[in-house]
């Protein structure tokens, strides 16, 4: 078997097993689906009073195999026999309204459970496929249109050639879920933003949610601040939604610190020198801390480098901490750093570059007790900070905990 040109025997195997569970999975699922509106029919017609009630069920079983035209002539039969066998139109029209429920039921519940999540195909890439095969290959085309697009799919999946056909006929989305996440944001699509947020929430848990949509949204809206392809003021608005968002649904939950007994009472510093936006994920960091023992205060873009070295200096904090969502390394960043390395007595300084990857080139940060890139990590390194007594010494490596 031959793929793209090159012989792969692994990709081949994988997509035909993948293919073949599924179509066999659509033709089992489609037996006992056209059986049960076969058994309906009937039932229904032999309640009304129909003739041969048996038969136009059956009838109505098989000519669903044809896609859309055969639930019409099924219907058609029943109908044309009540027009000529009854002198009334009671019978005839309860036979109508039989099949119209009928197909109510069917086409906006039963079909796209099974053409949709069964097979991994959209329900807009189900019509289009019967058009196409339809047009190419007339009523044999139809028929087989469903099998024909799932293994177009399936391919699709393992082929880079062909990954179009996954995005266009696939049910699955195309954006990660922090891209979807800042997508609708810039839409002020509140609605849509509840929906992922739930979505992600129910199944990955509440802190999962910040740490790997909100945040990674964060970083790419300051992105694109910085590029100037959106103004300062959807910036703050998307601020203000996300934490709304956060207060609303309680979407942090609280730290319970194992040890609260050796907790110094001291401050802990976190300084924002990027904008608003790093300023709302410290936000959220308050939020997630909000039970912790450590009093956080955030000091924002708005404060110099030299109030915030003068008032560190005065309040002598437990730790100061720097968080930029910046991809590279601002300057404003490695100037506040130089000031905070240069105070009396120690520091100690963890920086969180929540916009960098851990795989980035790692530049020197000198005077730092630690890096971090994640808001997890963020979050835990905080509430270990405040479950210890101050007198660790400032240039001591923080224990971090795994994060999922």
């Amino acid at each position: 078997l031959s793929f793209s040109g090159q012989r792969n025997l692994t990709v081949a195997t994988r997509a035909l097993e993948d293919s073949g569970r599924k179509i066999t999975r659509y033709l089992v699922v489609q037996a006992l689906y056209n059986g049960g509106v076969g058994i309906a029919v009937g039932v229904g017609l032999a309640l009304i009073g129909v003739p041969y009630a048996a038969l136009w069920g059956l009838c109505a079983g098989l000519f669903r195999y044809v896609p859309y035209v055969g639930s019409m002539v099924s219907a058609a039969l029943p109908i044309l026999h009540s027009l000529v066998t009854t002198t009334g139109w009671t019978q005839v029209g309860m036979v109508v309204a039989l099949f119209i429920v009928l197909e109510v039921i069917s086409n906006n519940i039963v079909e796209p459970w099974v053409y949709g999540s069964q097979l991994g195909m959209s329900e807009i890439g189900v019509v289009v496929s019967a058009v196409i095969w339809t047009f190419l290959w007339g009523p044999v085309g139809l028929m087989l249109a469903t099998p024909l697009t799932v293994c177009l799919v399936v391919l699709g999946e393992y082929l880079p050639s062909l990954n179009f056909l996954s995005r266009l006929l696939g049910d699955k989305p195309v954006l990660q879920p922090h891209y979807r996440f800042y997508q609708r944001l810039l839409a002020h699509d509140a609605l849509q933003v509840e929906i992922i947020a739930k979505e992600h929430i129910k199944a990955n848990g509440m802190p999962a949610f910040v740490n790997e949509v909100v945040i990674p949204a964060l970083v790419i809206a300051r992105k694109e601040e910085r590029h100037h392809l959106i103004p300062p003021e959807e910036a703050t608005a998307m601020c203000e939604q996300i934490l709304e968002l956060v207060t609303r649904h309680q979407i942090i939950a609280p730290v319970d610190p194992t040890d609260n007994t050796a907790w110094s009472g001291k401050a802990i510093f976190m300084v924002v020198p990027d904008s608003e936006l790093a300023h709302a994920a410290a936000r959220l960091l308050e939020t997630a801390l909000i039970n912790a023992p450590c009093d956080l205060r955030i000091l924002s873009a708005r404060h110099l480098a030299g109030e915030v070295s003068e008032l560190i200096r005065t309040e002598n904090p437990a730790a100061c901490c720097l968080l930029s969502l910046d991809q590279g390394t601002p300057n404003r960043l490695k100037h506040l750093l130089n000031r905070l390395t240069a105070t009396a007595p120690p520091l100690r300084i963890i920086l969180s570059l929540l916009g960098r990857s851990p795989t980035d080139a790692k530049p020197s940060w000198a005077g730092t007790a630690a890096v971090l890139h994640s808001f997890g990590e963020l979050r835990t390194a905080m509430s270990a900070l405040g479950s210890h007594s101050a007198n660790v010494a400032p240039e001591a490596p923080l224990a971090l905990a795994a994060v999922a």
